[in-house]
Parts: C-alpha cells; structure tokens; sequence
C-alpha cells in the first residue's frame, strides 16, 4: 500500500491506507453514521443508481439538522474515538519550537493539539483526505461536492441559531 501525500493549510500530511478488513470495519461505522443523514441531506439520495458525490444536490437548510443529528447519534468518548481511528494512519510535517521541521503521528493523541491546535477545519480536510485515499470507490468522484458542502455550511451557521453541540 502506497503512502500519500498531500498539503492542507500549509501542512504536508501522509496517509497510509488501511488494511483491507480495518478499512472494511471504518467503512462499516461510517455508513451507519452517515446513511440516515445523507438522506435528509442530498436531493434524490434514495432514488439514485450511482453513489457519485459530484452530482449531488444538497437540501437548502439540511446541514444544520445533519450536523445535529451526527452529534446526537455518538457519545462524546465515541466522537473521539472514531475521530483518533480515522487519523490513525496518518503523519503530520510540523515545526517544533526551535523551527526545525518534525514528522509526528496522529495515532499518538499528544500530537493533536502540535498539528491542529483550534484550526478543528484543517483536522476536518484531513479527514477528507483519509477518506480520498481509503475509499477511492466512493470518493473518487468527489471534486465539487467539497465545495457545496463548504458553502452550504458556511450559509446555514451564518444563518441560523439552531444548532447545539
């Protein structure tokens, strides 16, 4: 399995794809999460024949609701963890405190705050880019719907008051 590269927000990160059957159990807790959203979130999910995200058409005033529901559906320690698993396989090219460039894994919690400190965007485009490189199948066809997504949640919480995390 071939290690991939990628700078987000001028941090180089590397993904190391899951084995097999670990990509297969994520893909599986992820879907149970995510399924029941994506239905109240893209037009015509339950009616479409092929997963491709770049031809969705996200609800006017979904997110909000979709974002709550996430949170509702995971204890706080569950959050975590699925989060700590999804980055497991990932190493970061930071700076230490005398500049010097350092690569640190994110399967070790203390790095956490080095890498993303309260930039939690750039964790959530690493988790992006995780998924890019363990589930190509699906992700594969990705370009543009980033960008729906980015707008579509920068308009609702500009917007609205609704959500409680």
């Amino acid at each position: 399995m071939e290690l991939e590269t990628k700078v987000i927000d001028g941090i180089e990160f590397a993904v190391t794809p899951f084995r097999f059957w670990e990509a297969r159990k994520l893909e599986r807790r992820v879907a149970k999460l995510a399924l029941p959203v994506l239905g109240n979130v893209i037009e015509g999910f339950s009616e479409m024949k092929e997963f491709d995200l770049s031809k969705m058409n996200i609800k006017e005033g979904s997110i909000t609701n979709a974002i709550q529901t996430l949170f509702e559906s995971l204890t706080e320690n569950e959050y975590v963890e699925l989060l700590m698993l999804i980055l497991s396989n990932v190493q970061a090219t930071i700076k230490d405190q005398q500049g010097k460039r350092v690569q640190v894994s994110l399967a070790n919690e203390s790095q956490y705050d080095a890498v993303f400190g309260t930039h939690v965007g750039v964790m959530y485009k690493v988790i992006g880019f995780v998924a890019e490189v363990n589930f190509p199948d699906y992700f594969g066809k990705i370009r543009g719907i980033g960008e729906k997504i980015t707008k579509a949640v920068t308009s609702e919480l500009e917007n609205s008051d609704k959500i409680n995390v």
